[in-house]
C-alpha cells in the first residue's frame, strides 16, 4: 500500500529499510570472513545499531592445549603429535587427556607407560622405519642372529637412555616378532637410530649398527601382555 500516514513516518520507513539491506550485506561479507573489507561508513552504522556483529577471538591452541606437530619424514598416515613420549593429539578437556596413537603404514603401534613403541611388519617396513620414521636418538631394538621386526621407542625428551621396564618391554616384542619367537630367551641389541645404517644395495631389512648393547630376555606376547595390563 501507499505511505498514507504522511510524509515523515514514509521516510522512517525507508531509512529502516535501507538499514536492514545495509546490515544483510555486511553479513554476508562477515560470514565470507571479510571482515576486514566492510566499509569504514557502514562498520560505523553497525556498529551503532548491532551488539551481535563482534570480531570472534582467535586462538592456535586447540582442547585448551598447544598443537604440536610431528614431522614425518618417511611414508606415514596423517599428521601426529608428540607429547611426553607419547605420539599423539592430546589436549585436555574436562581434565582428562585426550591421545591418539601415532600410526604409519606397515608398522605396528604400541604405548607402555607413555611411551610409544613402533614395530615393523616386514623387511621393507623395517627399512622404512629405522632409516626413515626413526629420529636419531629414538631408541631401536632387534633380535640377535636371527631375522625379526625392527623396533622403534620414540624419544621426545632426547632422554640418555630408557626405563628399565620400557627397555625389557620393546625387546621383547623384537623377541615376539622375530624367528626366536619360540624361544624362552633371546639376546637383543639395542641402541638409537643415529647409529643405525644401511650399506647401499643390500637386503631390505638389513641394516649395520655403529655400536649398540644387548640384553636378554623373553619374547612379550603383545595381545595377553597388554589386555592383562588394561585390567589392572
Amino acid at each position: 500500500g501507499g505511505c498514507d500516514t504522511g510524509l515523515p513516518a514514509c521516510a522512517m520507513t525507508l531509512r529502516r529499510l535501507a538499514m536492514a539491506m545495509t546490515i544483510c550485506i555486511a553479513c554476508g561479507r562477515l560470514r565470507g570472513g571479510l571482515l576486514q573489507k566492510v566499509p569504514t561508513r557502514v562498520w560505523r552504522t553497525l556498529r551503532a545499531h548491532s551488539s551481535i556483529l563482534q570480531r570472534a577471538p582467535t586462538s592456535n591452541n586447540i582442547f585448551g592445549a598447544s598443537c604440536s606437530v610431528h614431522s614425518l619424514r618417511g611414508a606415514g598416515s596423517g599428521p601426529v603429535a608428540t607429547g611426553t613420549s607419547l605420539a599423539a593429539a592430546s589436549g585436555d578437556v574436562g581434565g582428562q587427556e585426550l591421545t591418539v596413537p601415532e600410526k604409519h603404514k606397515g608398522v605396528r603401534t604400541f604405548i607402555e607407560d607413555g611411551w610409544t613403541i613402533l614395530v615393523g611388519k616386514n623387511a621393507v617396513d623395517n627399512d622404512n622405519l629405522s632409516l626413515n620414521i626413526g629420529k636419531a636418538n629414538d631408541f631401536w631394538f632387534h633380535v640377535a642372529g636371527c631375522p625379526g621386526s625392527h623396533v622403534v621407542v620414540r624419544n621426545p625428551n632426547q632422554d640418555s637412555d630408557l626405563p628399565q621396564s620400557v627397555k625389557v618391554v620393546a625387546a621383547g616384542l623384537a623377541a615376539w616378532y622375530s624367528k626366536a619367537k619360540t624361544s624362552s630367551k633371546a639376546s637383543v641389541h639395542y641402541t638409537t637410530c643415529k647409529h643405525v645404517s644401511k650399506i647401499r644395495g643390500s637386503p631390505a631389512g638389513q641394516v649395520l649398527l655403529g655400536k649398540y648393547k644387548a640384553l636378554s630376555t623373553g619374547p612379550l606376547n603383545p595381545e595377553a601382555y597388554f589386555a592383562a595390563k588394561s585390567k589392572k
